[in-house]
């Protein structure tokens, strides 16, 4: 199976006057990323394609701390690169990205967004699985080019890796097993800091528990988008992500069930 990886990976905030450049952004590209052995969702990735004996295609993975957007011209090359990148290793099975869900160029609102979108228009049947950072900001545009997602659960992320390893296990059922995965997004109206996601502390860590039980039961993968409220976009809202590979309407049941809990 010959699968594509890499990503972009910021938390920008449009409220912070100094952008994000070149001199801010670390960037794997190629053999490098795959070598890394790194415990961040890129790695668990990797780790788990190559495990299943996947041919693993690195495109380049970018990333920088939070801080201001990144300029237009840092996004759209990179964007491009890996843009050529899938262009030149096509015929693809699947391509799985490590992405963070909040990130932003001074013109471009929703960047994750923008990327897929050109992913999806040069590989329409392409199966395409991410992880996201549990401080997403899920869009319309994100979520309609995507097959499915997993997102962190813990506040610190500690379990990178582990989302990682979650998102390509499961483009490999699809792909090995051909299971076919239901997505449901269901977006709150609420804003929450991210001081207020701290997992080892109520009500988060009740939440939590109650995403890997519903893991546990069955659901391929269950998430709480926090959100990013530090970026004035009405994209920067709570939301909840259910994957099922029952049927359409258990993960739009999981994705309300989920999002109650989280209203209550």
């Amino acid at each position: 199976l010959r699968v594509l990886t890499g990503g972009l990976h910021h938390e920008s905030d449009t409220f912070n006057p100094l952008v994000t450049g070149w001199q801010d952004i670390v960037i794997l590209r190629g053999d490098e990323l795959l070598s890394a052995g790194s415990s961040d969702a890129a790695g668990g990735i990797i780790r788990t394609l190559k495990k299943a004996g996947c041919d693993v295609i690195p495109s380049l993975l970018a990333r920088a701390i939070p801080g201001g957007p990144w300029t237009d011209e840092c996004f759209c090359l990179l964007r491009d690169e890996i843009l050529e990148t899938v262009k030149a290793s096509l015929p693809l099975d699947g391509i799985c990205l490590a992405l963070h869900g909040s990130m932003r160029s001074v013109s471009i609102d929703d960047a994750e967004g923008d990327l897929l979108e050109h992913i999806r228009r040069i590989c329409p049947e392409v199966p395409i699985y991410v992880s996201l950072d549990m401080h997403c900001s899920m869009t319309e545009k994100m979520f309609s080019c995507i097959d499915a997602a997993a997102a962190y659960k813990c506040a610190p992320h500690t379990d990178e890796e582990e989302t990682g390893a979650l998102a390509a296990s499961m483009l490999l059922d699809h792909l090995m097993n051909g299971v076919r995965h239901y997505k449901a997004w269901f977006s709150l109206p609420m804003l929450m800091a991210g001081e207020k996601s701290e997992t080892g502390t109520e009500p988060m860590k009740t939440l939590t528990a109650m995403l890997r039980e519903k893991e546990n039961e069955g659901l391929a993968a269950a998430s709480i988008l926090m959100g990013f409220p530090w970026a004035d976009s009405a994209s920067s809202t709570v939301s909840t992500l259910a994957v099922s590979a029952a049927s359409q309407e258990e993960a739009d049941r999981q994705a309300a069930s989920i999002a109650q809990a989280v209203w209550n």
